[in-house]
């Protein structure tokens, strides 16, 4: 997330308007058109100073590789040298994020391609300040409020990091008293003008719990399935079939695969 004081400027060019370049990835992600496009993609970006505050309380200040799922600018991604960066962002004006592998596309639809795809793939950190009050779609139809996806998200693919959210929400889910929450605190007055408490949890996940150790992946193969969910989503997005035979203007046979289906059966030899 980008810092909201610093940046007001670039707040009001990337989240205050719906262009129409982004309309379908909103109309994609959320249950309710009216909701994202009156809203005008309208976030709470987090400030540089609560970063800093909120890192300073992690066990691990250096992990090997971080990722935020709704990334913005990538301001909870923000770590001293040493740290391998990932984001996800539906706002495809966002393209460069300096050191952070950027993955532009609606994070639901991430989250079932990489349980589908890369369903070991672990990250050592993930830090979430998630839109407040969304309610988003599953591949399946089903709908799911934008903390809980985010939350059961951090747990299943993450070993510990800053989940930031509404307070209210927060603790009617039970986030607050979460046994991998080592941490809970309040804030209000974040954000000049807005009204909004936050709850912040830091949290990791702890050795000896009965679900299996999960392991960092990897940076590199972190960054292969980047490249691969990337070239999926483009393929999605121009609508392009599964498979394809065509003859071709000299008359040769020519065949196309998905490249989701080609690593489906990669996986399955």
């Amino acid at each position: 997330m980008n810092t909201f004081l610093e940046n007001r400027s670039f707040i009001k060019e990337a989240r205050s308007g719906a262009v129409m370049d982004n309309v379908q990835e909103l109309l994609d992600a959320s249950v309710s058109a009216k909701q994202d496009t009156l809203a005008n993609q309208n976030q709470y970006f987090t400030p540089t100073s609560l970063w800093t505050y909120c890192k300073g309380f992690m066990r691990n200040q250096r992990p090997m590789t971080a990722l935020d799922p709704q990334c913005g600018k990538g301001q909870l991604l923000e770590y001293d040298w040493g740290v391998n960066k990932f984001g996800i962002e539906l706002d495809n004006r966002i393209e460069h994020l300096g050191p952070v592998k950027l993955l532009t596309g609606n994070c639901v639809r991430i989250g079932e391609l990489i349980d589908e795809l890369f369903p070991d793939l672990s990250f050592t950190a993930i830090n979430t300040n998630n839109p407040f009050g969304k309610l988003w779609k599953r591949g399946d139809g089903s709908q799911v409020d934008s903390t809980v996806w985010t939350w059961e998200f951090a747990l299943k693919r993450g070993q510990s990091g800053v989940f930031i959210a509404n307070r209210t929400t927060m603790e009617k889910l039970g986030i607050d008293k979460h046994p991998w929450v080592y941490k809970y605190e309040t804030k209000a007055d974040v954000w000049p003008g807005v009204e909004v408490v936050i709850g912040i949890a830091w949290w990791e996940r702890p050795k000896d719990t009965n679900r299996p150790r999960v392991h960092t992946t990897p940076p590199y193969e972190i960054e292969a399935a980047w490249k691969i969910m990337a070239e999926i989503l483009n393929e999605e997005k121009a609508q392009r079939p599964p498979f394809n035979i065509w003859i071709d203007k000299r008359g040769y046979l020519r065949t196309y695969l998905s490249v989701r289906d080609q690593v489906i059966i990669d996986r399955a030899k």
